[in-house]
């Protein structure tokens, strides 16, 4: 008790003497859980600029996020040109509430996620219809890979797979997402990118496909967030680094004391 009480105290003090929000103007926000298997998530700012960790905040209700952000004062919150989060409602308010010149971005890996469960909804699919089918084993990795990292062994186990004809919908499912992918890593700005969105949503919709309703009923809901990722690409990447690395303390933290 008594080596933590020194560590948080030096900590804070060190904290308060950096001034971290003196110049920030994107701010990204995501959270980490503290102890695993238990609700203790907490807030991780970042500058998404500098990729500094701004603060770490233990409330993440609503209420708790527009006190902490207004109490920095009017000047920065009007400063803050970006604020980019996953699509969880009380990030997104706390956003629009507190910084008026702000552009809400949906997180690039939040939204993409639903259509890499698409994908894996329709392999469990046919697992269930086909459970005897060797080659829909092992395979959920293959599907759900970045296609550029795929080798060339890979590469020939999926066209292998999606060449039988019980398969097509899964391989309609995976193409789908992949030209998604495709539009997101293209050099596209806002408006380019709607209207090459808007091409590929139509060509779903002339499809039978339940397995991509879902998300283009999500899609619809939070276009305009989804569309801002086109101004200027930020994400909360950098976050998913960060949060790694506070793990990997908290590990050795408790391999010293434990």
């Amino acid at each position: 008790q008594t080596v933590n009480r020194i560590f948080q105290t030096y900590g804070q003090s060190k904290l308060n003497q950096k001034q971290a929000f003196a110049q920030v103007s994107r701010i990204g926000m995501d959270e980490i859980a503290l102890k695993k298997g238990h609700k203790e998530d907490v807030a991780v700012i970042v500058d998404l600029d500098t990729g500094q960790v701004l603060d770490l905040l233990a409330d993440r209700t609503k209420q708790a996020l527009v006190n902490y952000f207004q109490a920095k004062g009017a000047a920065f919150c009007a400063r803050i040109q970006l604020f980019c989060s996953d699509l969880w409602e009380g990030y997104l308010n706390t956003a629009k509430e507190v910084f008026p010149n702000a552009v809400i971005v949906a997180d690039r890996f939040d939204f993409f996620s639903r259509l890499q469960k698409a994908v894996d909804n329709c392999r469990r699919y046919l697992r269930r219809k086909y459970p005897k089918a060797d080659e829909l084993k092992q395979i959920k990795w293959l599907l759900l890979k970045n296609p550029a990292r795929l080798t060339a062994q890979e590469k020939q186990e999926l066209q292998t797979l999606f060449a039988q004809p019980d398969y097509q919908l899964l391989k309609a499912t995976y193409q789908a997402k992949h030209t998604f992918r495709a539009i997101l890593e293209s050099d596209l700005n806002r408006q380019q990118a709607q209207h090459w969105i808007q091409a590929w949503l139509g060509e779903i919709e002339q499809r039978v496909n339940r397995f991509l309703t879902d998300f283009i009923r999500f899609y619809t809901t939070w276009k305009s967030y989804i569309l801002n990722y086109f101004q200027g690409r930020y994400t909360t990447g950098i976050i998913e680094g960060i949060n790694n690395k506070i793990k990997s303390i908290k590990r050795r933290v408790q391999t010293a004391f434990y």
